[in-house]
């Protein structure tokens, strides 16, 4: 599965209106590919966290975003265009087979404010091959985190966000 670099975690509980708003800044608007970026939000909230994968065009993608700071301002809106372009963050999807591993490198659980909305995400740098039931384990860990820090900003997780991960 994959999807735009537009902070899914929190994307995924802020509603359809903000959904579609980051979904239309994508420089070049393909239907197909649009259909499939709305599924990430769907897994991410049943999930209640993104499972970032780890793979050399991730590696080379997040490089790129932080030498784009570097560059002047008349500069950035056309290397952000090829960028988005050529490059998207692959997530796994809930379809993980039990018999392998999977290379992941960024797994994240949002916090929440006090009317239930995305107030930051907590992200683990796994970049390790954890197997599905692995993956599992640091997702509730992630779920555990982000009640406790939604606790200590004064939030409240939304109804449907799931307490672990026999929750989803």
């Amino acid at each position: 599965m994959t999807a735009p670099d537009a902070g899914p975690g929190l994307v995924a509980r802020a509603g359809e209106p903000e959904i579609a708003r980051r979904l239309g800044r994508a420089p070049h608007a393909d239907p197909a590919r649009t259909r499939h970026f709305r599924d990430v939000p769907a897994t991410v909230r049943r999930r209640g966290y993104t499972v970032e994968s780890d793979t050399p065009a991730s590696r080379r993608l997040r490089a790129l975003r932080v030498e784009l700071d570097s560059l002047s301002p008349r500069q950035r809106p056309a290397v952000t265009e090829l960028l988005h372009e050529i490059g998207t963050i692959e997530y796994l999807d809930d379809d993980l087979r039990e018999a392998r591993t999977y290379s992941v490198g960024v797994m994240s659980a949002p916090a929440f404010t006090g009317d239930g909305a995305g107030a930051l995400d907590i992200s683990v740098y796994v970049w390790a091959d954890p197997d599905p039931a692995g993956i599992r384990a640091i997702g509730d860990r992630l779920l555990a985190a982000s009640r406790a820090i939604t606790h200590n900003l004064g939030g409240t997780a939304p109804p449907d966000f799931p307490q672990t991960s026999a929750d989803t």
